[in-house]
């Protein structure tokens, strides 16, 4: 796959049309992936235990197969009989986390495509009883049919340019010779958009669940994903309230405010004239919906 800096200049622009804007696209949004470091105790964890009942929904089961470079036990986290994520316990290497910090949760991704798994969330935190230290990462994920294409559109354009300019990798498709996934921001970037085509890599039956009740045109049309990843320096810089991660408003305003600007591009003929990569005015119209636990 080859890769080019999407920021240079291309060699000819002869013959290249503009494209008029898609129609309105449909989405979906979800967080793909949450990491949360805590501190505070957990005495029934401090000798390995192989099976500690917590409460009567909690059960943590150890498992010496998953390892954590940071921390000395890796515990799988059974709520109400089903798996959450995994609970990493003692922190063995305090320059990373602090010393403050005793655990760090991982939540299953399947989770975030079910209904009410905040709930059992702060269920389970609560029963844990630790104290959110910070968000280590959280990633917030945008799906819908056209992003890739509209994202190809405007960034190959005679006419509009990004308002912000940003570190943009792009690799191509030799067949086509269109982007097939494009990457604004460094991998050390406290945030970083990654938007690449999702059908590709949709061997999760969850998914693809999630999309057909979000009304997602799978079958007619490749979906892709628009990606945030939200590392530590960032998540403290935002308001994080886990209670609202379902809600799209909440989840939508938080990837506004951190990449929105790189997101939109301006007319070169039209100061006026603005085109976002993601229609924002559509998620006014939408409510997310998940499969029932």
């Amino acid at each position: 796959m080859k890769k080019k800096d999407a920021t240079a200049t291309p060699k000819s622009n002869k013959g290249r049309k503009t494209m008029s804007p898609t129609k309105k696209q449909k989405y979906a949004i979800s967080i793909d992936w949450l990491e949360i470091v805590f501190t505070g105790t957990i005495p029934q964890l401090h000798n390995g235990e192989n099976k500690v009942k917590i409460s009567e929904d909690l059960t943590l089961i150890l498992d010496r197969r998953q390892e954590h470079p940071s921390f000395i036990y890796s515990y799988i986290v059974l709520y109400k009989n089903v798996e959450y994520g995994y609970l990493f316990y003692r922190n063995k290497e305090k320059y990373r986390f602090g010393s403050e910090v005793t655990c760090q949760l991982r939540i299953n991704n399947q989770r975030f495509y079910e209904q009410n798994y905040t709930v059992a969330l702060n269920e389970i935190i609560k029963s844990l009883k630790i104290c959110i230290y910070n968000f280590y990462r959280i990633d917030i994920a945008i799906d819908s049919s056209g992003i890739l294409q509209r994202a190809n559109r405007l960034l190959t354009s005679n006419v509009y340019f990004p308002v912000r300019k940003v570190k943009t990798n792009v690799g191509y498709d030799t067949s086509n010779k269109n982007f097939n996934y494009i990457k604004f921001g460094s991998g050390s970037s406290e945030n970083q958009i990654s938007i690449y085509p999702k059908s590709h890599y949709a061997d999760k039956p969850y998914i693809n669940t999630f999309w057909q009740i979000n009304n997602l045109d799978v079958k007619d049309n490749e979906v892709s994903r628009l990606e945030l990843r939200m590392r530590t320096k960032s998540t403290k810089q935002t308001e994080i309230l886990i209670s609202k991660f379902e809600n799209p408003d909440y989840l939508t305003s938080i990837v506004r405010s951190k990449v929105g600007t790189w997101l939109k591009f301006k007319n070169s003929t039209n100061a006026k004239r603005e085109e976002n990569l993601i229609e924002w005015n559509s998620f006014n119209e939408i409510e997310i919906q998940k499969k029932k636990e």
